[in-house]
């Protein structure tokens, strides 16, 4: 009998007397709807998550894998003004030498918990996305980092150490890095990339090409209005007309021009997030076109079919180069 009190004792002590319920199981039934989405796809998503922290840590965006690491990295985010990634060089073509990123933790198949349930309502998760909800209903149209703020005075570093908060963090923030909706301080990427060649480098106005998006949304292409559907065929056409004199003289480049030209995205200061987000869909589908154009010439095959080497070539053929700036 004393033995069995004893055992008793112990179990609760190490917990499982009290039934205290998981803070997370909201969390990780989404990461595993997540997952599973991504496996009937055959896409191995735990893997490229993978490779994107360890590109983090490896340019020492994130300085381990502690959760206080993660919370650390969004705190120095929302304190930013210009919303601006601390990254050595290298970071921005490391991430653009992925095939895959998603943008977000998505998950079609509700079904897992009832919405109204306590699991949802008392979830982390439910009290962040509730209030994104009231600011937006609230101040309409805020600055990403106004919600990062928010979120992290419900979220913890603890919070952080579980993979649904780490996955929803480096996906969110590699995808924004791609599409440049998230600048970095990586030099190397972000100024103008001009090929090599004898003399001085001068950068030619002529070769920029300027996109204003106005307090209203507006759009202004070298200073002619715009409506939001012409400006690929407008980005595409400009790209072309950049064509380096120079040519590139070694390795599988050899003997074709360089592109390059500079897109110079101004924003208006309380410009519509939707319109920007617009803006930057279109300049990336036109680079996306140019590079595909530039690899079907060259291997021919798409741009996505290459392989990493190949992918390099046509990326220093077709650089991406995006000037932001708020006016």
């Amino acid at each position: 009998m004393k033995n069995a009190l004893i055992i008793g004792l112990v179990y609760c002590l190490l917990g499982n007397c009290t039934n205290k319920p998981d803070p997370y199981v909201v969390e990780q039934n989404m990461l595993d709807c997540f997952y599973k989405a991504h496996a009937t796809h055959s896409i191995n998503i735990k893997q490229t998550m993978q490779q994107i922290e360890s590109i983090f840590l490896r340019y020492h965006v994130l300085k381990d894998t502690s959760g206080q690491s993660y919370y650390g990295l969004l705190q120095q985010l929302s304190k930013s003004a210009n919303f601006i990634l601390e990254a050595d060089p290298g970071f921005n073509k490391a991430l653009d030498s992925l095939k895959y990123i998603p943008n977000g933790i998505r998950c079609r198949d509700s079904a897992f918990v009832p919405q109204d349930s306590l699991e949802i309502i008392r979830s982390k998760f439910y009290q962040v996305t509730q209030n994104f909800s009231n600011t937006l209903d609230t101040l309409q149209d805020v600055h990403f980092g106004l919600l990062l703020t928010s979120s992290l005075d419900i979220l913890t570093p603890e919070d952080f150490d579980h993979t649904f908060y780490k996955t929803l963090t480096l996906s969110l923030l590699a995808s924004m890095v791609r599409h440049h909706t998230l600048t970095t301080t990586n030099t190397v990427e972000t100024l103008p990339i001009l090929p090599p060649h004898n003399g001085p480098q001068e950068l030619d106005e002529n070769n920029i090409f300027s996109i204003m998006i106005n307090k209203k949304g507006a759009i202004l292409a070298q200073n002619n209005p715009v409506k939001i559907h012409q400006l690929k065929a407008m980005v595409t056409k400009f790209l072309l007309s950049t064509k380096s004199k120079y040519r590139a003289k070694t390795g599988l480049k050899k003997g074709y021009k360089f592109i390059e030209g500079i897109i110079s995205i101004n924003t208006q200061q309380g410009a519509p997030y939707k319109s920007y987000v617009q803006v930057l869909d279109k300049v990336q589908a036109a680079y996306n076109q140019l590079r595909d154009q530039y690899a079907r010439k060259i291997f021919n095959k798409g741009y996505e079919k290459l392989n990493e080497l190949q992918q390099d070539t046509i990326r220093q053929l077709v650089p991406l180069n995006i000037s932001e700036t708020s006016l």
